[in-house]
């Protein structure tokens, strides 16, 4: 698999993400979120990879009707799991285990914004801060203008991709929730990410 290296995203001087190198294409179509976290990128990882990589941005253009999972799982819509340990299911719900857990009192209202298009992203998460109406995330993005969907119960694992069905137009980095986690889907894939 071709990789292509990832610079660090740093900010004020301080580091938020180190470098790190992420395949080209969109892979293992079909898998589940629970068959790839552990080798997929954190949510944080693609959002800064198609934010500042040429060759990133054309592979997620070019995949218009396909998606890709990430690392990034949401626990009870409170905080982000990136890299969990293992994720298992127990007593009918699925838990994730270890792993980075970042909470959101970062966030302007402390909290994650309600569904939405996306007018700013957090570099720490890869999550919108920040959701508003089309046209001012066409503003803001212009063409890059994407949808952010969300359900806050119980554990979920999230991904990108341009999914139908708001607005009639979907935007390149739509950030949506997964909620069947051992079930994959033809046209959602992953990239394999190397720290």
């Amino acid at each position: 698999m071709s990789m292509v290296r990832i610079h660090p995203l740093v900010i004020d001087g301080n580091e938020l993400l180190p470098a790190f190198s992420l395949g080209k294409e969109i892979s293992r179509y079909g898998s589940s979120a629970v068959e790839v976290y552990k080798t997929a990128p954190t949510l944080a990882q693609l959002r800064h990879a198609y934010a500042t990589n040429a060759e990133i941005r054309a592979n997620v253009l070019a995949n218009r009707s396909r998606g890709e999972c990430t690392s990034t799982f949401l626990r009870d819509g409170k905080e982000a799991v990136e890299k969990p340990d293992e994720v298992v299911y127990e007593n009918g719900l699925w838990v994730a285990k270890g792993g980075i857990v970042r909470t959101f009192d970062h966030f302007s209202e402390g909290r994650l914004p309600p569904n939405g298009w996306t007018l700013k992203y957090d570099y720490l998460t890869g999550f919108p801060c920040r959701t508003g109406s089309r046209e001012d995330a066409e503003k803001i993005f212009g063409d890059d203008a994407s949808y952010f969907w969300i359900d806050e119960k119980y554990l979920q694992a999230f991904g990108r991709g341009f999914f139908s069905g708001h607005d009639k137009k979907s935007g390149p980095f739509d950030i949506r929730s997964f909620m069947r986690l051992n079930v994959g889907d033809v046209d959602i894939g992953s990239r394999s990410v190397i720290q």
